[in-house]
């Protein structure tokens, strides 16, 4: 399953110096590795502009982390209209 997600097709750019995925996201960044320990494991994170982290999903499902990343988008974009 891992070999069939691609962070591209998501919106993600490879940051060689960080060795991780990100997308931009508001006024933060969705931040998307592979675990040191595992390469099959995904990690997800937001990372504001403070620079405050908060993890979000870790597995080696790839549907739950793009579950994941849908549901952040989508819960961003609801706060962003509600302010």
């Amino acid at each position: 399953m891992i070999g069939e997600f691609d962070p591209k097709d998501h919106g993600f750019y490879y940051d060689d110096d960080k060795q991780e995925w990100i997308k931009l996201c508001g006024s933060g960044e969705l931040i998307l590795y592979t675990k040191l320990t595992s390469w099959n494991t995904w990690s997800l994170s937001h990372v504001d502009k403070e620079d405050n982290q908060v993890f979000l999903a870790e597995t080696d499902d790839t549907e739950i982390i793009l579950q994941n990343i849908k549901q952040y988008q989508r819960d961003y974009k609801i706060d962003e209209i509600l302010s």
